[in-house]
């Protein structure tokens, strides 16, 4: 077999490899879901403050309005939970630490929310709430800014990805085309 044929097929092959590259680098963002991710860091201090919002109702309003506020403290803990244990496992020591910095808030207000729930004229309960609400909504807001800052380096990793490839998949095209037309060129 001739050496301008095998060329042609390596180049062939690296070609589609190439190019099998460059589409898995455009999936690589879909496959990730980090947009959901900072959407969920966001909603964790949301409910904290929405927790602390039903607390203070549950202090200072009529009582016509307490029902409606334990229905929602009901209703957001399970998920803020949930949110929190799964924020919990993301392997990353940045996030880790951001977590471990929550921690303390977020039992803090769990438990007090969990104490009020079953004495819902507790003072102190809707205290501990208030006091420790604001900390875990700032360390939330840390955490969906340190995501955002990783997707967009993500962004740039990718893009450069895309980039070479494409050089590489430009110059194997071009080989591919150089070999074919000297092969011509020696038939004829």
């Amino acid at each position: 077999m001739n050496k301008t044929i095998i060329y042609q097929r390596v180049a062939l092959v690296v070609a589609v490899v190439l190019l099998l590259l460059l589409v898995g680098a455009q999936l690589l963002p879909l496959i990730y879901n980090v947009p959901s991710l900072v959407v969920q860091t966001t909603l964790q201090g949301t409910r904290a403050q929405r927790i602390a919002k039903d607390a203070l109702v549950l202090e200072y309003r009529p009582a016509g309005e307490h029902a409606q506020a334990i229905n929602e403290i009901q209703n957001s803990l399970p998920i803020w939970e949930a949110q929190q244990t799964y924020l919990s496992t993301l392997q990353s020591s940045a996030v880790q630490t951001l977590m471990a910095q929550a921690q303390p808030d977020y039992l803090a207000i769990d438990t007090a929310a969990r104490n009020l729930l079953a004495h819902t004229n507790d003072t102190t309960q809707t205290n501990i709430i208030v006091q420790h609400e604001r900390n875990y909504t700032l360390v939330m807001n840390q955490l969906s800014q340190l995501i955002q800052d990783r997707i967009q380096e993500f962004k740039v990793d990718v893009i450069i990805i895309q980039c070479v490839i494409t050089v590489l998949e430009l110059a194997t095209v071009i080989g591919l085309f150089l070999l074919t037309r000297q092969r011509k060129d020696t038939q004829t």
